[in-house]
Parts: C-alpha cells; structure tokens; sequence
C-alpha cells in the first residue's frame, strides 16, 4: 500500500470516480473506456520497453494495436472454442 497521503488521495479519489462511472455504463465498451482513461498510452510505452528488452526484433506496437490485442484476450474470455483458429 502506498505511504505517501498525496499518492493514496490521488487513488482514492481515481477509484470513487471509476465507481461512479460505472454506473452509467451500458454496453461493454463503456467498461473499458472507465478503466482505461489515460492508461492506455503508458501501457503501450511500457509494453514497448519491455519488448525491445526482450526481443532484439521486436516492433513497437501503438494504441490500436494495444486496443485490438486486449478485445481479443477479451473474447477468449467469454466465448471459449476448442481451438486458437476457431477465433
């Protein structure tokens, strides 16, 4: 847990307005757009330095691509086939 009050303000004051929005979410989507505000671009920027860490070929990757590869982890989640290529 974080020691410092302005940090644990901060995400406090993040989670009752993620709470709060969820409330008027209606359709999927809207989920994660409340858990992704502002999150995405530091996502991909760390995905990006992890990878040209690890790979010595790796091709950074953007916010679409972020955006496409979590919808597919998504729906793996939620409609399961017995194979990777029935997606």
């Amino acid at each position: 847990m974080c020691e410092h009050p302005l940090c644990c303000h901060l995400m406090k004051a993040r989670q009752v307005s993620k709470a709060a929005s969820m409330l008027d979410c209606r359709e999927p989507i809207d989920f994660y757009k409340v858990f992704m505000r502002g999150d995405q671009q530091v996502i991909v920027q760390q995905t990006n330095v992890y990878g040209k860490h690890m790979f010595s070929r790796w091709n950074d990757m953007d916010i679409e691509e972020m955006k496409r590869f979590l919808a597919l982890c998504m729906q793996v989640t939620i409609a399961m086939f017995p194979r990777i290529k029935n997606y």
